[in-house]
């Protein structure tokens, strides 16, 4: 189906606030109940679902973890342009066009990719904030059925500092992995 991004906090949290952050980087802090997911906090904890629109299929985290799009086989369209009986100059132009293509795709795929990890290193970084939120965490799932009903364990939970987050650190969430960012160590 889809994945989703959940959010945990703390019940001492100030959700209105949180909710207002969430909003200002275009993210939702709405409460979610899943009993699987729910089973597996801290007493004290809160679930919520950052997700705005209908899935984050697209979201930037755990994307260093997703397969790149394979580049078309070089040798194998050389192959089948020579069968089509191109010349090897009109071949090397076709090709040569194709991968600049591709590279301008990767490079704006890049872009927005680095765009979405900006926007939330800076949300989970407002998120703690403030002395009420302590700690916010992430959890990635790829849902393949109803989002309160699916059952899953929680393979782990990771704990960061806000100030040691960065771009690559949140590009490579694994799912099914609590990450968990404190305001202080």
């Amino acid at each position: 189906m889809c994945t989703y991004i959940s959010a945990i906090v703390p019940k001492s949290a100030d959700v209105d606030r949180l909710s207002a952050v969430a909003a200002s980087f275009n993210k939702d802090f709405r409460p979610f109940a899943n009993a699987s997911i729910q089973g597996q906090l801290s007493p004290g904890e809160l679930l919520f679902l950052t997700t705005r629109g209908h899935c984050d299929c697209d979201s930037a985290l755990g994307s260093g973890n997703r397969r790149r799009r394979k580049v078309a086989d070089v040798d194998e369209e050389r192959s089948k342009l020579a069968k089509k009986g191109w010349s090897k100059s009109k071949i090397e132009r076709s090709l040569a066009q194709r991968m600049d293509q591709i590279q301008k795709r990767e490079q704006d795929h890049n872009s927005e990719l680095g765009k979405d990890l900006e926007n939330w290193l800076g949300f989970l970084r407002n998120a703690v904030s403030n002395k009420d939120t302590p700690y916010i965490a992430l959890l990635a799932h790829h849902y393949s059925g109803s989002l309160a009903a699916e059952q899953f364990t929680v393979s782990n939970r990771q704990v960061v500092e806000a100030t040691k987050i960065n771009q690559e650190s949140i590009a490579n969430m694994a799912e099914d992995v609590i990450y968990q960012v404190t305001a202080h160590a």
